[in-house]
């Protein structure tokens, strides 16, 4: 009985020390998506800005070749994303929200 006793209290102890780092974790989020002309083609070298003014949260990243852009491992919550290139009008959105 006394050995059953002690895995219990091993397994319990284990659990106590991985709780917190899994109560730790955070979660992310991606956002995806592609920027084009009125006509349809593809923009590459696009800066795209995704700004969260409640958190301070502010990434940039280009389109590629095909217009693709990626962010990835982004924190949930309500962002603003604006997307800019010399010889176009910047663009930007309000309330986006992104998930989990």
């Amino acid at each position: 009985m006394r050995k059953g006793f002690c895995s219990l209290v091993s397994c319990l102890g284990l659990l106590l020390l991985v709780l917190p780092l899994a109560l730790d974790a955070q979660s992310t989020t991606s956002l995806r998506g592609t920027v084009t002309d009125p006509s349809g083609s593809a923009i590459p070298d696009a800066v795209l800005t995704l700004t969260n003014a409640a958190t301070g949260f502010k990434r940039q990243v280009l389109t590629g070749a095909d217009g693709v852009y990626q962010f990835l491992q982004t924190p949930p919550g309500t962002y603003q994303i604006g997307a800019a290139k010399p010889g176009f009008n910047p663009l930007s959105r309000s309330g986006v929200e992104l998930l989990v």
